[in-house]
C-alpha cells in the first residue's frame, strides 16, 4: 500500500506541476497578445486619427481656395461692372468686403487646422487682398477728383496684375497644401 500512495503523490504532484506550467504559458500567451491587439488598435486609432485630420485640413485648405475665388470674381465685376463714381456706395463693394471677410475665416481655419507652414501662404493672400483693396481706393480716389470723372475704372492694367498676382499666391498656397496633405488636394 505504500507504494501505492507513493505512486499517488507522485501522479498528484506532477499533475499539479504540469497544471501549473500550462496555466504559465497560457498566461504568457495571453499576455502577449493582449498586447499585440493593444498596438493594433493605437495603429488604428493613429490611421484613423491622422485620416481624420488629413480630411479636416483638405476641406479647410479647399474652402480657402474657394472663398479666394469668389473675392477675385466679385473684385472683377466691381471694377468691369460699376460705374467709378457709384462703387463707394455700391452693393458690388460690399459684396467684395464680404467675400473678403469670408475668406478671412477660411483662413483662420485653415490655419487653425495646420501646420504652422500654411501661414506664411494665407497670411500672403490676406496681404494681397488689403493691398489690392487699398488700390481700389486710390484709383477710386483719383477718378472722383478728378475734373472729368471717368464713368468706369479706366485702369485696366490694375486688374491685370491683381488677377496675375492671385494665381501666383493661389498657386503657391496650393503647391504647400498638396505637399502637406500628401501630394492630394
Amino acid at each position: 500500500m505504500a507504494d501505492t500512495a507513493w505512486v499517488a503523490l507522485i501522479t498528484a504532484g506532477s499533475t499539479l506541476s504540469a497544471s501549473a506550467i500550462t496555466s504559465l504559458f497560457a498566461h504568457l500567451a495571453v499576455k502577449r497578445q493582449t498586447a499585440s491587439q493593444e498596438e493594433i488598435q493605437k495603429e488604428q486609432f493613429r490611421d484613423t486619427r491622422g485620416e481624420r485630420s488629413r480630411a479636416l485640413r483638405r476641406e479647410a485648405y479647399a474652402g480657402v481656395l474657394n472663398c479666394h475665388s469668389r473675392v477675385e470674381r466679385e473684385f472683377r465685376t466691381l471694377w468691369e461692372d460699376v460705374p467709378c463714381c457709384e462703387a463707394d456706395e455700391s452693393a458690388q463693394l460690399s459684396a467684395v468686403k464680404t467675400a473678403i471677410h469670408e475668406l478671412q475665416e477660411k483662413i483662420f481655419l485653415a490655419e487653425l487646422e495646420g501646420p504652422a507652414d500654411i501661414v506664411v501662404y494665407t497670411s500672403r493672400m490676406m496681404q494681397l487682398e488689403t493691398q489690392l483693396m487699398s488700390d481700389f481706393y486710390e484709383v477710386l480716389a483719383r477718378n472722383c477728383a478728378s475734373e472729368f470723372p471717368a464713368n468706369h475704372f479706366d485702369d485696366g492694367s490694375k486688374v491685370l496684375d491683381a488677377e496675375f498676382a492671385r494665381l501666383d499666391v493661389r498657386t503657391d498656397f496650393t503647391r504647400e497644401a498638396r505637399v502637406i496633405l500628401g501630394g492630394v488636394l
